[in-house]
């Protein structure tokens, strides 16, 4: 019972800093130094708020500071909904993953269900996240200041997933191609005026329905070219378009 009570409470700490999945499996490990890695196939989101650093620059901390934490609570709250996990919150940028965690390898019924088609629920979790924002950036902007928007790209390929580090100080991550270009297409959607971008691999899988071919194009980084999609967002009055600048 002892040793039951202490795991929870090492997974009730780590996971305010880990996804839950992956705070859950090392609760019940013994710390390690050794290096657990694997290749698998998922879909990968990558949203970063534009204009934030000059936004923080100008405004008082805890003004910017409140516009990050309902940024991060909101895209978190978005991406569970839709079968995913936040990796990582890096700057004023949010990556999420599908399909990479051992609770998605081995899941129940639901989310067995939700990871056959990752690709799409990423996408629709990037739709539904560029809508939220209406509630939570700043419009207008503050005088003098470029309103803020978010990018999207959304990628959909092979991963690697494990923890790397010493025992003292290890740090889960997923590396690779598809996290690579899901970032690139995030830089992209201001050059091509659409929030939302996606990957070839993520088209592939969910197939192109919906969305519009913007062309191939060399990303930073990367050595063969690339198709992007959008996904065009209707104009109204209940879900305004907040275009990337």
């Amino acid at each position: 019972a002892q040793s039951r009570l202490e795991r929870d409470r090492l997974f009730s700490h780590l996971s305010s800093y880990l996804p839950a999945p992956v705070a859950a499996a090392l609760a019940l490990q013994s710390p390690s130094g050794a290096i657990k890695a694997s290749n698998t196939e998922v879909s990968v989101l990558f949203a970063d708020i534009r204009n934030f650093s000059a936004y923080l620059e100008a405004r008082p901390p805890e003004e910017a500071a409140a516009v990050l934490h309902a940024f991060f609570s909101t895209a978190t709250r978005i991406v569970q909904a839709h079968g995913g996990v936040v990796e990582a919150f890096e700057g004023d940028a949010v990556l999420a993953v599908w399909n990479a965690q051992p609770s998605q390898a081995h899941p129940s019924a639901r989310v067995v269900n939700m990871a056959k088609d990752h690709a799409d629920q990423a996408l629709k979790a990037a739709i539904a996240l560029h809508h939220a924002m209406d509630d939570v950036l700043p419009d207008p902007a503050p005088a003098g200041l470029e309103s803020l928007a978010l990018g999207i790209g959304v990628e959909t390929g092979p991963a690697m997933v494990g923890s790397f580090g010493p025992a003292s100080r290890r740090t889960h991550m997923v590396l690779g191609r598809t996290v690579t270009i899901a970032s690139r297409l995030v830089g992209m959607t201001s050059e091509l005026s659409h929030p939302i971008l996606v990957g070839e691999g993520l088209a592939a899988q969910r197939g192109t329905g919906g969305l519009e071919s913007m062309g191939i194009f060399m990303l930073d980084g990367l050595h063969m070219p690339h198709h992007i999609y959008a996904h065009p967002l209707k104009l109204s009055t209940e879900l305004p378009l907040r275009l990337v600048k």
